[in-house]
């Protein structure tokens, strides 16, 4: 699995856990200045109680426009200006029908050149 990882105990004992890819940190790039979306983080559930759902949300650095917040696949949108890169932490946590919950972050770095 890539990404960072944390299991948690579901209501039937079996480990919930997410993985998140790419790995963090994510890169993304455009030429001058203007609005980037980033390419997908991915989220993915396992173990736990099945038919989970997902929920994107900040957590520090720059700030970006989570375009998908409550699906297991999202971009992020921002403005850049050449020459000023941007860094956010952003958390991805699934929830099984038995609401437990785990989290795990991404670093998504965007830059103009």
């Amino acid at each position: 699995m890539s990404g960072i990882q944390m299991a948690l105990l579901g209501a039937a004992g079996t480990p919930l856990s997410i993985s998140i890819s790419p790995a963090s940190p994510m890169t993304n790039t455009r030429v001058g200045n203007g609005s980037l979306t980033s390419s997908t983080a991915t989220g993915t559930g396992a173990g736990g109680t099945g038919g989970y759902t997902y929920a994107w949300t900040y957590v520090s650095g720059d700030s970006y426009t989570i375009n998908s917040p409550s699906s297991a696949a999202t971009t992020f949108t921002t403005s850049l200006i050449v020459g000023i890169p941007k860094s956010g932490v952003y958390r991805c946590t699934v929830t099984d029908s038995s609401s437990a919950t785990a989290n795990a972050t991404i670093t998504v770095n965007m830059e103009a050149t």
